[in-house]
């Protein structure tokens, strides 16, 4: 394994074998082809290859091909896609491709067990405390997201530990994606280099009813998105400011840096510096997934958090679909799973008899030392 350091953050590569990687991407995008297109996905996929994840967000090439509506759209929800068109967010919590290249990972465990190390100063374990994560899909035809804050910008951090607003790590893994540097979208992400330096500062100007007034969060949310962010407003703010306390020093300009991570990388960044998907247009789908594991508390073992993370791995239904909570809900997951009686059975998905001590303790089921 190898990693490269940059101003913010850092990418760690060599997580897999290159062929183990590839492979992985594959078995996914049939998994999430099966769950978009049922029956029809093994066909479709047959004959238009890669370009068969156009259905998933390109409105046109689904009439083009006469794909009914009842495909794409989320059962629980018409109003919404299966694969959301901005975000790329999905319902799929707990594919088992996913969980062992990235959530189960005990290279990426390592490496975010390190930081927190560094951070509380206690060798504590780690697991999903604050429930699993999606997988991200930014195919052709998607947009592009909001800047996104994955914290809760106008409320005090807690430590890593906590339930409500805890400093973290975002690590994002990447599946697949293009790699042509040609393209200018293609589902690729970019950070906002230095935000973390300004960031009790921003905190106060982007509140709602400071000088920008550009920071939203939804109530439940878990993360602040940007609207109508410019860059340059708040960067000449930035300066002015430094330079009429005599702090010229300090004042360091905000940045754009597009991450360019290719299959079986992994990114780091600190949850104060803001991120945005690009949009897609080719045909190659980037997939991602973030990793949320975090230090365990004190009161683990007979803690609320842990018991909904236990049913969630023993029933396969994620969160609570009327209170939320977790990060939301698999509803159109779980049915198609409980429906599936083939390779993404939900049977076989709620299986953990044969779960090593590592995943045990990362799913809560074990929680010794």
């Amino acid at each position: 394994m190898s990693y490269e350091q940059h101003d913010g953050y850092t990418i760690h590569r060599n997580l897999h074998e290159k062929e183990e990687s590839e492979r992985a991407y594959r078995k996914i995008l049939e998994e999430l082809c099966d769950f978009v297109l049922l029956d029809k996905a093994p066909e479709l996929i047959k004959t238009f290859g890669l370009e068969v994840t156009k259905f998933f967000n390109c409105r046109n090439f689904q009439q083009d091909h006469n794909l009914p509506d009842s495909y794409v759209r989320s059962p629980s929800n018409s109003r919404e896609s299966k694969i959301v068109r901005k975000t790329g967010r999905t319902d799929i919590y707990l594919s088992e491709t996913a969980r062992e290249m990235a959530g189960e990972n005990e290279a990426i465990y390592n490496i975010l067990h390190n930081l927190y190390a560094k951070v509380t100063q206690i060798d504590t374990p780690l697991a999903f405390t604050n429930g699993l994560d999606q997988l991200c899909v930014k195919s052709y035809g998607c947009e592009e997201n909001l800047p996104t804050l994955d914290c809760k910008m106008f409320e005090s951090f807690g430590p890593p530990t906590c339930d409500k607003n805890p400093f973290h790590y975002f690590a994002l893994y990447c599946f697949g994606a293009c790699t042509n540097i040609n393209i200018a979208n293609r589902g690729q992400i970019s950070i906002l280099r230095n935000f973390d330096r300004h960031f009790t500062l921003l905190s106060k100007w982007m509140s709602p009813g400071g000088q920008f007034d550009q920071g939203r969060q939804r109530k439940g949310s878990i993360v602040t998105v940007f609207n109508n962010f410019n860059l340059n407003n708040v960067n000449n703010a930035l300066k002015s400011h430094y330079l009429s306390r005599n702090e010229s020093h300090l004042y360091l300009p905000l940045e754009w840096i597009t991450v360019n991570l290719q299959i079986g990388e992994l990114l780091v960044i600190d949850c104060r510096i803001p991120y945005k998907f690009h949009k897609n247009d080719n045909n190659i789908p980037a997939i991602y997934t973030t990793i949320s594991l975090l230090p365990i508390p004190q009161d683990w073992k007979t803690s609320s958090r842990r018991t909904k993370l236990i049913k969630t791995i023993t029933s396969g239904f994620v969160g609570d679909s009327s209170k939320r909570v977790l990060k939301g809900t698999n509803t159109n997951e779980y049915t198609w799973r409980k429906n599936n009686t083939a390779q993404y059975s939900l049977d076989k998905i709620v299986d953990t008899h044969n779960f090593s001590t590592h995943n045990k303790i990362i799913y809560g089921l074990d929680t010794s030392p």
